[in-house]
């Protein structure tokens, strides 16, 4: 982040990032609320409790902190960015139970477990904020995942 640049608008959910919820910035942890604060216009976290990436496979990269793609701003523990500022929408029903999101055959990373058991339900695949193809022409798109929210809230700020 470079401190004299202005960012109009930024959502992690909707493409899958997963910053934790202290942003790191050139190597220093510090709570995301001041990062927000400092640098954003507005700040879109459409979350997804259900991402089966950010709720079971995360926590165990970042010491069991969770995501804030998957479950929004700590309600303790560090100062949130105002709310004026950060805007939180669940967006898990835009996530379709469907295992292949780009249609290249197989189940998406994350939907299966180490035992090899394989289950998808609404809100489950990391891998289809950016939509669906189609499985039977992969040319085409069976579902726009969240991306038509992220349409939606950058026309709305015009």
């Amino acid at each position: 982040m470079k401190n004299h640049f202005n960012y109009p608008a930024w959502g992690y959910g909707p493409l899958g990032c997963y910053p934790s919820h202290y942003y790191t910035g050139d190597g220093v942890k510090f709570p995301y609320g001041n990062a927000i604060a400092r640098e954003a216009i507005k700040f879109y976290n459409l979350i997804n409790p259900q991402d089966n990436v950010l709720e079971y496979i995360y926590p165990c990269f970042e010491g069991g902190d969770g995501a804030l793609g998957e479950d929004g701003k700590q309600k303790s523990g560090i100062l949130p960015p105002p709310d004026s500022i950060y805007l939180e929408e669940d967006i898990q029903d835009e996530i379709r139970p469907f295992r292949d999101a780009d249609a290249m055959e197989g189940w998406d990373f994350g939907l299966c477990n180490i035992f090899g058991s394989c289950l998808v339900n609404i809100g489950d695949n990391h891998a289809g904020y950016i939509g669906f193809r189609s499985p039977t022409n992969p040319n085409l798109f069976a579902d726009d995942g969240a991306m038509n929210i992220v349409v939606e809230r950058w026309q709305s700020d015009g």
